[in-house]
């Protein structure tokens, strides 16, 4: 790969033949992450590649490249012949986080708790890997 990509090996890898490189984004202080699965044979002269950009929910590990029974759609389209890219933006996956995710702690799932009725189960709450509740609430 060329240009100022770099081997990113800290994230696990989803398949053996899958890479990571992280590259400059629009905030210089901060980089992207990207996946990268070439496809095993292909017709394409020169080869062909897709972008998976993920929506506002998920990162590219737990949607392009999430394989149901065993399959994923990352998986069909290498067998098309695609190369494919998966970008994770800031804040997803293992893209870098905007320091302002960081210094947030957010307070909506124990407000929340403290509002249901007392015999209501209460799951102790870690909505994500990142997520820290906030003993603060109105």
């Amino acid at each position: 790969m060329e240009g100022s990509m770099t081997d990113f090996s800290a994230a696990p890898p989803l398949d053996c033949r899958e890479q990571h490189f992280r590259i400059p984004g629009p905030r210089q202080e901060l980089s992207l992450f990207l996946r990268f699965l070439p496809a095993e044979k292909t017709r394409f002269e020169p080869r062909r590649a897709v972008l998976y950009v993920h929506g506002a929910t998920f990162p590219s590990a737990v949607s392009v490249a999430h394989r149901f029974d065993g399959k994923s759609w990352r998986d069909a389209l290498g067998e098309a012949g695609f190369d494919v890219w998966g970008l994770d933006f800031y804040g997803f996956g293992h893209s870098d986080r905007y320091p302002e995710m960081d210094s947030l702690r957010p307070t909506i799932p124990l407000c929340a708790s403290r509002r249901m009725p007392p015999r209501s189960w209460r799951p102790p709450f870690d909505l994500s890997w990142r997520t820290r509740t906030s003993r603060k609430c109105r």
